[in-house]
């Protein structure tokens, strides 16, 4: 939008008198952008055409004018008004992605931990592995996850591409347009006040001469008529060029919702689809995580077994030390008895 302001003017027969001008709307500041890490993705020619191609038909062809210079004022108003809004929507929309990215990227880290951590494990195969062998994905926990990160990478690329390329297309179609046309009212608003000033000189010129009473040339009256043709002329041009500007943006302010509506179904569209595709991951976590306690109940058999056997080897062993135990401790007591023959023995030879 140009420093010169758009001004409204009265037409007449012989000298118009101009309004006052309109006051210029300041523009908005610009949205800043927010770095993102996954690459732009240039939307398709039929995203990028569909808003230029839509205001083309609804416009038409241009209608006469009809003096609508004086509304500028409020229909630019709305106009930046909306352009604060849809640079607010970019921005948020590149704010959501920048978070879906740092999601997508955490939960990648989690699951990575969780597959370290279960290595060299029994769950290792449910929870951690990634592949079974050369080539072929195995259906785990970490799988999964994996799974669902290359589909929210898609949804991100197709987000950017699809979603928030359309809303910046969408600004900067109306932008252009309107700052051009913009541009060119100004500028037949100053031919107008430059083809003013010269008649009002040229009939200033006759008055004082008749008010003397001295004698006003042909050729004089001639220049009048001459410039006050070229003065109606750029009036219409300025007013035809001031209702087409109005049109155009009353068709993207108060229309602006056919614009909108594509967007919105689009975002529908993906959301939905997302949400499905999640769906059917998430129930697979659930059948991998139902499968666990059947593998460790399996595991622990096996491990229950090898220590039975180990107890009842231990067992054995401590058997065998009691007998051996027993058997010593007899023989010690059989030691000890006296023979009665012995006894009898002795006893003969004392008496002796």
């Amino acid at each position: 939008m140009t420093d010169d302001p758009v001004e409204t003017h009265t037409k007449k027969e012989a000298s118009p008198e101009k309004e006052k001008p309109i006051e210029t709307v300041n523009k908005p500041p610009k949205a800043e952008k927010v770095k993102q890490e996954v690459p732009e993705a240039k939307a398709t020619v039929g995203e990028i055409t569909a808003i230029s191609a839509r205001l083309k038909k609804a416009l038409g062809t241009p209608k006469p004018p009809v003096n609508r210079s004086g509304d500028l004022t409020p229909l630019s108003h709305d106009f930046y008004v909306m352009m604060n809004r849809l640079r607010a929507l970019i921005a948020a929309m590149e704010h959501q992605q920048t978070a879906m990215e740092t999601m997508d990227k955490s939960r990648m880290a989690v699951s990575k931990l969780i597959s370290v951590l279960s290595e060299k494990s029994p769950i290792f195969d449910q929870v951690g592995r990634t592949k079974k062998e050369e080539g072929e994905v195995s259906n785990s926990y970490a799988s999964v996850n994996l799974t669902i990160s290359n589909e929210a990478r898609n949804y991100i690329t197709t987000y950017r591409s699809s979603v928030i390329d359309y809303v910046k297309e969408w600004e900067k179609v109306i932008t252009q347009n309107i700052e051009t046309d913009e541009k060119e009212v100004n500028s037949l608003n100053n031919i107008f006040l430059r083809r003013e000033r010269k008649v009002n000189y040229l009939r200033m010129k006759i008055n004082v001469r008749t008010k003397l009473a001295i004698n006003v040339p042909d050729k004089m009256n001639e220049k009048v008529e001459r410039n006050q043709v070229k003065l109606d002329k750029a009036w219409e041009d300025h007013e035809r060029k001031a209702s087409e500007l109005c049109e155009f943006i009353e068709e993207v302010t108060k229309r602006g919702w056919k614009d909108l509506y594509p967007l919105v179904t689009k975002m529908a569209t993906m959301d939905s689809e997302m949400i499905t595709k999640e769906s059917k991951l998430f129930a697979e976590l659930k059948t991998i995580m139902d499968v666990v306690p059947m593998h460790l109940e399996n595991s622990s058999i096996h491990e229950d077994a090898s220590d039975t056997s180990i107890e009842d080897t231990e067992d054995h062993v401590d058997s065998l030390k009691s007998v051996s135990s027993e058997e010593h401790e007899v023989v010690h007591a059989e030691e000890d008895i006296i023979d009665p023959e012995i006894v009898s023995m002795s006893v003969i030879k004392v008496a002796k």
